[in-house]
C-alpha cells in the first residue's frame, strides 16, 4: 500500500511539474525576457543616454520622449517632459561625450519582481560625473523605456 502512495504522489508531482514546464513554455516572450548580460546591460544604457543626447542636442526632447512606451507617454506629456528635462537644452549640456565610456552600475542591473529591468549607475565623465537611473520594459522584441533619472554631477 505505502508504494502505490509513493507512486500516486510521485505521478501528480509529475504532472503538476509538467503543467507548470508546459505553462512556461506557453506564455508569450514578453512575460519571460531574462536578465541581459553585463556587456548588453550597457549597450542598452549608453543608447538611451546617447539617444537623449541626440535630443537635447537637436532642442527636441520630443525625439527621445516618442521612443518611451506608451505607459511612459500617457504618464508625462510632451510638456510635462520638458519641463522636466528642457534644463538640459537650456545649459547646452552637451552628453555625447559619454559615448568614450563605458556605464558603471550600482547596484548591478536586475529584474524588479514585475519584470521591469532596472539600469542604474554613472559614466565616469570628467569634470562631472553623469547618473542615470533607467528602468525599461520588454516591449516589441527589445527593452524600451519606462522610466528615467538623468543628472550631471561635477566632481569636486
Amino acid at each position: 500500500m505505502k508504494n502505490k502512495k509513493i507512486t500516486f504522489g510521485l505521478l501528480i508531482g509529475l504532472l503538476i511539474l509538467a503543467a507548470g514546464i508546459s505553462f512556461f513554455l506557453l506564455k508569450p516572450l514578453n512575460d519571460r525576457q531574462a536578465l541581459p548580460s553585463e556587456a548588453q546591460s550597457q549597450k542598452i544604457v549608453s543608447d538611451t543616454t546617447l539617444e537623449f543626447a541626440h535630443a537635447v542636442q537637436a532642442k527636441d526632447l520630443s525625439l527621445f520622449r516618442d521612443q518611451t512606451t506608451q505607459e511612459f507617454q500617457q504618464r508625462f506629456s510632451h510638456e510635462q517632459f520638458n519641463q522636466a528635462f528642457g534644463g538640459y537644452i537650456e545649459q547646452n549640456i552637451n552628453l555625447l561625450p559619454v559615448a568614450k565610456f563605458k556605464p558603471v552600475f550600482a547596484p548591478a542591473p536586475f529584474l524588479a519582481k514585475d519584470g521591469t529591468l532596472m539600469l542604474k549607475g554613472y559614466f565616469p565623465t570628467r569634470p562631472s560625473e553623469v547618473h542615470f537611473d533607467y528602468s525599461y520594459i520588454w516591449r516589441d522584441g527589445r527593452w524600451k523605456i519606462v522610466g528615467i533619472t538623468l543628472n550631471v554631477n561635477p566632481m569636486k
